[in-house]
């Protein structure tokens, strides 16, 4: 086994037991199941208020408007996930990359490790790649997630070309956090403080997020 893979499946082994870890993954369900409730919540009410505008019309004697979900995609009731990944799901995913920096150096694991013949990149590459398995299986839960809560509210079970967007979709999701947890690695790796890593991170979270 290779140098970068034992690092990853420490960080791997550390991940699981970090709170950290787990408030991203529990963050992350809980967004998914708001967007769908909120998703549900709004349709729903439209189409109450449609339903009862058609009621009204139809005794008058007039034509009834266009359903105004005719045309919107059944994916459109997770729109707000769109928002939920790059501002909640960022943040979370720079503690996990900084921590996993900060937490070696501080418990002085570092010490040991670059006493033996280890090179710097396979210990960074094997903590990105440990982060990067922990991402998959949070964005994996979330897809399943979603998944879920379509066929609840659609009462139908996705199609083929909905769970391959909604891959797609968990999949750049996935990326994009991951490189949020790369900018805290690089952040924690070039500074010597934790709380200055974490701002400066934070700091690029915020020039990519509103600045953009």
């Amino acid at each position: 086994m290779s140098a970068a893979a034992v690092v990853a499946r420490q960080q791997l082994r550390l991940l699981s037991r970090s709170n950290t870890f787990l408030l991203l993954l529990v963050v992350l369900l809980g967004m998914t199941a708001l967007s769908g409730y909120i998703g549900w919540s709004s349709h729903s009410t439209i189409l109450s208020v449609y339903d009862e505008t058609v009621r009204v019309l139809k005794a008058a004697g007039k034509p009834a408007p266009p359903n105004p979900f005719a045309d919107k995609p059944r994916l459109s009731l997770l729109n707000n996930m769109i928002i939920y990944v790059p501002l909640i799901g960022a943040l979370l995913a720079i503690v996990i990359g900084g921590t996993s920096v900060t937490g070696d150096r501080q418990a002085g694991v570092t010490r040991v490790i670059f006493s033996r013949p280890l090179r710097r990149s396979s210990y960074f590459w094997g903590k990105l790649g440990g982060s990067a398995i922990a991402v998959t299986a949070i964005m994996a839960a979330c897809l399943a997630s979603s998944a879920i809560g379509l066929t609840l509210i659609n009462q139908g079970l996705p199609t083929a070309t909905e769970l391959l967007r909604l891959t797609l979709f968990y999949a750049l999701s996935g990326l994009y956090l991951l490189l949020f947890v790369l900018v805290g690695m690089v952040a924690a790796l070039l500074t010597r403080s934790q709380s200055l890593g974490l701002f400066a991170a934070v700091a690029v979270w915020v020039l990519v997020t509103f600045a953009t």
